[in-house]
């Protein structure tokens, strides 16, 4: 992983060179074969940005928040061009100029054989790369989300902070931006402080040991975790005073709803037998139970018009309250069904985008069908694009499926293990945000690539760190055989 392991002299540096200039114009071509947004309004953010433009004040009643409209009302300006096609240059010049300074710092970092895979793997396939130049704010929030987030890790564990206390006032700002796009920071920079703080009880030892208080003792980084907190909930108050007309509203809605849905009736009252009856007019519309659905991602079935928010608002807590185990049981079964969807999407290197939903995807119907009876008890997708011979079987597709979550675990599993070994609180504390943030996405609404999309890049440099790992394991074991 250094950068010692890469040969030094001047045809290495040019080989390096060359290989880098190639993968970025691999880059740029990827994203150019990518098309413009379609979609006038993708999730309401035009409407947004159009009012914005024309009254400057804040959308009322919005479930969105202003930074990304803010966005696309500046770039509106650039040209007369549509909007969606000013919107793509920028987001590509922009994802561009992030990838090429992501590859300074791993390169400097880890050195340059790190880089160039991790380079690689953007510049081939890749659904980071592809959700790059779509109208919505995912991957800017993204490049926004990373550095700062990676910041506040590294101020609460080095020794002597650069610029002390006062380093939360701009650390505070960042948040505060990134509030203003996406609602999910709050919970994000919440669940950082136990993630911290857990990674700093492992990482370090006892500042008491031994009769001595060691520089590098656990007191003074929790004192800053404690300083990080006091600045997440300021931000959280300023920004839902200034900033939210409805988003922090709609997401508690998010959460009643998946209670009313995956739970039966706590009591008999009215609200109870319209829900219940709304589930049973899914089953005929849809064909399937509504909790063996995908929550949120329906076929035909308008949920909001057929669960009435003001009856789910009535009923969700007494169901939650009635019965938290089978909510529990609802949660585990999400992450089991969910898995394989995330994880395949971030296979490096031969990710087949072509033949994957790009925002909507099904769970597939319990037809009783084997690839369905697969899907059920593993969470494994096979057989999903039909038409396939009679005769092939669904265990090697399923071996396949195997194989990719093989791939990207493994290798990030090795990624994380070296990059603990240099980094160990900060590897173990984004590594404990990303596991406590799935769980949450799928306790309130459901696990999804594009809700946990800010780790994405982390486990592409994992496997990135593990990939070079190996190479450099493999180049050494055959310098000692060669030498023996």
């Amino acid at each position: 992983m250094d950068a010692s392991h890469w040969p030094e002299g001047r045809a290495p540096s040019i080989v390096e060179g060359v290989l880098v200039t190639l993968l970025s114009i691999m880059l740029v071509l990827q994203l150019l074969d990518y098309p413009v947004t379609d979609d006038p309004d993708p999730d309401g953010y035009v409407t947004y940005a159009n009012h914005l433009t024309a009254t400057g004040t804040l959308l009322p009643d919005s479930r969105r928040l202003p930074g990304y409209p803010a966005f696309l009302s500046l770039v509106s300006k650039l040209s007369s061009r549509p909007l969606a096609r000013n919107v793509y240059w920028v987001q590509l010049g922009l994802y561009v100029v992030a990838v090429l300074a992501a590859w300074l710092v791993i390169r400097r970092l880890f050195g340059p054989l790190t880089a160039l895979i991790l380079l690689g793997i953007v510049a081939a396939p890749c659904y980071f790369s592809r959700m790059s130049v779509v109208m919505l704010p995912d991957v800017p929030y993204t490049i926004l989300w990373l550095p700062i987030f990676v910041l506040i890790g590294w101020w609460v564990v080095v020794d002597d902070p650069p610029g002390g206390w006062t380093t939360l006032i701009p650390l505070g700002v960042g948040l505060f931006a990134l509030q203003a796009i996406r609602p999910t920071t709050m919970p994000l920079a919440l669940l950082f402080v136990p993630a911290l703080i857990l990674a700093i009880w492992f990482a370090r030892g006892d500042e008491s040991a031994y009769g001595i208080r060691f520089r590098w003792g656990r007191g003074p980084a929790l004192w800053r975790v404690a300083g990080l907190f006091g600045v997440v909930i300021i931000v959280a108050v300023v920004s839902d005073l200034l900033l939210d007309t409805g988003a922090r509203a709609y997401n508690v809605d998010v959460l009643a709803y998946r209670v009313s849905i995956f739970l039966p009736p706590a009591t008999n009252t009215p609200a109870d037998e319209r829900i219940e009856a709304a589930k049973g007019h899914f089953r005929e519309v849809e064909g399937e139970p509504i909790e063996q659905a995908r929550f949120l991602t329906y076929r035909t079935f308008v949920f909001y018009d057929e669960l009435k928010r003001e009856d789910v608002l009535a009923v969700w807590q007494g169901r939650l309250l009635a019965r938290p185990f089978l909510y529990v049981g609802s949660i585990l079964d999400n992450l089991r069904l969910t898995h394989y969807l995330i994880a395949r999407r971030l296979v490096p290197f031969f990710l087949d985008l072509g033949h994957m939903s790009l925002f909507v995807e099904y769970f597939p119907r319990d037809d009783g069908s084997p690839a369905a009876a697969l899907f059920r008890r593993t969470g494994l997708l096979v057989m999903e694009q039909q038409p396939f011979p009679a005769n092939y079987p669904v265990a090697v597709e399923a071996a396949w499926a195997l194989l990719r979550l093989a791939t990207v675990w493994g290798l990030a599993g090795l990624g994380v293990w070296q990059l603990g070994r240099r980094m160990p609180e900060l590897t173990i504390a984004m590594t404990i945000l990303g596991a406590l943030f799935v769980l949450t996405t799928a306790a309130t609404n459901t696990a999804d690539v594009r809700y946990v999309l800010p780790f994405v890049p982390l486990v592409y440099l994992a496997e990135a760190i593990g990939l070079a790992w190996l190479v450099e394991a493999m180049v050494a074991r055959s310098r000692q055989a060669g030498e023996g």
